[in-house]
């Protein structure tokens, strides 16, 4: 459902005068709505409560696989947003690495997406509703691919 907002100070909101804000979506009541019923969501299956516990779970895993394997740095995530990069022997992005590590993942079922200004960083995008077994099984191929990469 399309919906758009426009958000600001008084100060700012005021600035242009009585009826020169608007847009296409702008208060639509099915939108709304939806919108609304989005939110009621979020709180009633403690959706942000989920996010926490799978950043933590990957946080942790990233922590593991940054001692085990030199590649692994720079580790982040914000709630179940995550990434994590692949640096070469000499700390430089490795790009290559990420490709590598991603075609490994995809031979055993698992999409990685590489990304960032190097194409060295891999990016963990679960969905939050996925249960943590999956998000495991998701771990756990790619520290396989990471096992089968430093082993080659």
């Amino acid at each position: 459902m399309p919906l758009s907002a426009i958000v600001g100070t008084a100060k700012v909101m005021d600035a242009s005068g009585p009826g020169s804000l608007g847009g296409t979506y702008s208060g639509n009541p099915l939108s709304c709505a939806a919108a609304l019923a989005v939110l009621d969501t979020i709180e009633e299956e403690n959706i942000l409560a989920r996010s926490t516990q799978m950043g933590r779970l990957l946080a942790e895993r990233f922590a593991v696989w940054q001692q085990r394997f030199e590649m692994v740095s720079h580790p982040r995530n914000l709630g179940a947003m995550a990434a994590f990069e692949l640096l070469d022997a000499h700390g430089k992005p490795d790009a290559a690495m990420a490709q590598a590590l991603c075609a490994k993942a995809r031979e055993q079922g698992l999409i990685l997406l590489s990304c960032g200004f190097y194409s060295n960083t891999i990016r963990v995008l679960v969905p939050i509703t996925a249960p943590s077994d999956v998000l495991k099984e998701g771990l756990s191929i790619i520290e396989r691919s990471l096992e089968m990469l430093v082993s080659q």
